[in-house]
């Protein structure tokens, strides 16, 4: 058998549509200050996990998490100097 992964899934950090208890769906909102602290503290607790690869919404709540992730990688792991790619091959088609 192959070499066994670990998977960990993150929720993006607050916005301020979640303070205000609005369903998001698929509009395009910001994280918050309180979302952007929710989203280094996150970066930090990343750094010793060993991970290899950071998939994410393009939704700005999504995405701007995933910057710091990935700058905790840089700073932490093997990545530095590797390009961010960028697909929009995982997007659901909609009817």
């Amino acid at each position: 058998m192959g070499e066994e992964k670990t998977v960990y899934f993150f929720r993006h950090g607050e916005t301020d549509w979640n303070v205000a208890g609005k369903f998001q769906g698929h509009e395009d909102t910001e994280l918050n200050a309180n979302g952007l602290a929710q989203a280094a503290a996150l970066a930090e607790f990343c750094k010793d996990l060993g991970i290899g690869l950071v998939v994410s919404s393009d939704l700005r709540r999504a995405s701007s998490a995933a910057p710091l992730l990935l700058f905790a990688k840089c700073l932490w792991g093997k990545l530095r100097g590797e390009p961010i790619r960028r697909t929009s091959r995982l997007l659901a088609k909609t009817r």
